[in-house]
């Protein structure tokens, strides 16, 4: 029996805490967590280190979340890899530019952990259907 892989999460947040803390959270839930402290960072090592999912602050030095994830979803590599955005910025047209940059699900701080996990298990979900859907040759 081969053995199951954790999921592969990509977090990027420029507060060392918050980081720390969800780490902490999705490590506990199991998940396997790398981790940036931008978005620049994070750009050039999400794809080689194959993400299964992004979780990202918006406002961070550098290359914000909504231009990471921009570029995230322009490039063939990642485009299909769900993004998170868990942010102290909640605020309508805040939500609304994350999701016109392309991100899955939207999330502010401070954030409820048990909901976190739960959000966590939706878009890994997601990505195991875009992955099967490229197998099959129904996703480009």
């Amino acid at each position: 029996m081969t053995p199951t892989k954790q999921p592969r999460i990509f977090l990027v947040d420029d507060e060392p805490g918050h980081r720390d803390l969800v780490r902490m959270v999705l490590q506990r839930g199991q998940y396997e967590v790398h981790t940036a402290s931008d978005g620049q960072e994070a750009l050039g090592r999400i794809a080689d280190e194959q993400a299964d999912l992004v979780i990202t602050d918006v406002d961070m030095p550098l290359l914000g979340g909504v231009e990471l994830c921009r570029a995230l979803k322009r490039d063939s590599a990642t485009r299909h890899v769900p993004v998170l955005m868990l942010t102290g910025l909640g605020g309508a047209d805040d939500r609304f530019e994350g999701y016109e940059a392309g991100a899955d699900d939207y999330m502010t701080k401070p954030f409820d952990r048990a909901e976190l996990i739960c959000r966590v298990r939706a878009l890994l979900r997601l990505r195991d259907l875009y992955l099967r859907l490229e197998r099959v040759g129904e996703l480009r």
